[in-house]
């Protein structure tokens, strides 16, 4: 079904808001628990620097890049497992700093992983066209 232009941007929009608010939620309880503990803000720091250290491993001979590899893996599932020890020693849910998707498909893009509309994003545009239409 091809829909107006208005439609399409307005459903745009739409999913442009929403994923904006749920990384505004994310980023406000980010805030909450770096507040809480300061010691997650550091281990969110260190595990940033996760790939420059893989990329300086690389430039080591075959041998020593596999080892320095292993120990940079080792040490960020250990920080990964830290933090969730403190996440949920302060009461709260593993994925508390996680991004809360309307849509786990899509992730709020209104696409697929594979490129195609989201069922959410053409139900969308449907519900949208029959609001424009007049018979709803």
């Amino acid at each position: 079904m091809a829909y107006s232009h208005e439609v399409v941007a307005y459903v745009k929009e739409l999913f442009e808001k929403k994923r904006e608010a749920n990384e505004s939620a994310r980023a406000t309880r980010l805030s909450k628990v770096y507040s809480i503990c300061p010691e997650v803000r550091l281990i969110d720091e260190r595990l940033k620097t996760t790939l420059p250290q893989i990329a300086g491993a690389i430039r080591l001979g075959k041998e020593e890049c596999a080892k320095e590899i292993e120990k940079i893996k080792n040490e960020n599932l250990a920080l990964q497992k830290r933090r969730e020890e403190l996440i949920l020693s302060l009461g709260l849910p593993s994925d508390y700093t996680s991004i809360k998707y309307d849509c786990p498909i899509c992730e709020d893009t209104g696409y697929t992983e594979h490129g195609t509309l989201c069922k959410c994003y053409k139900e969308a545009l449907k519900l949208k066209s029959y609001e424009r239409s007049g018979l709803a």
